[in-house]
């Protein structure tokens, strides 16, 4: 019999959220605050948390209300990457030798994720984005 915290069934592929877990920021956090709109987002994000869960339409409403330009998104991109978390790259390079494919997740915008993600040495085909649009 195996240990209660060993797996029964084998991983078939690892899938990480972006925001808060492949990197402790959070990036609609980080853009409001540059563009001085940081408590009207949080309380629209607290608001949903505690009602609905967050949902398209309220990522594109703080999305509206933060406007950032295409090159804070560019840097956001950097900035997960700066706020990766401990040893992220390391887990990710032990799995992918372990030829289980790596997923990333999330809510945020496509040029900023996808950087992270392939400064992490994730696949572009293996990450997936909510928001992709234009920006200013």
């Amino acid at each position: 019999m195996l240990p209660s915290w060993q797996l029964q069934i084998p991983i078939d592929a690892i899938i990480f959220d972006c925001d808060g877990t492949l990197s402790t920021i959070e990036g609609i956090d980080e853009l409001a605050r540059e563009n001085g709109v940081s408590q009207t987002v949080q309380d629209l994000t607290a608001q949903a948390m505690e009602r609905t869960g967050i949902y398209p339409e309220l990522y594109q409403r703080r999305l509206e209300l933060t406007r950032p330009t295409k090159q804070q998104v560019l840097d956001l991109g950097q900035r997960y990457f700066d706020h990766q978390v401990t040893d992220a790259h390391q887990v990710i390079q032990i799995f992918t030798r372990l030829e289980k494919p790596v997923f990333i997740i999330s809510a945020g915008l496509a040029l900023s994720v996808t950087m992270f993600g392939e400064q992490l040495g994730i696949f572009l085909r293996l990450i997936f984005y909510l928001m992709k649009m234009a920006i200013i």
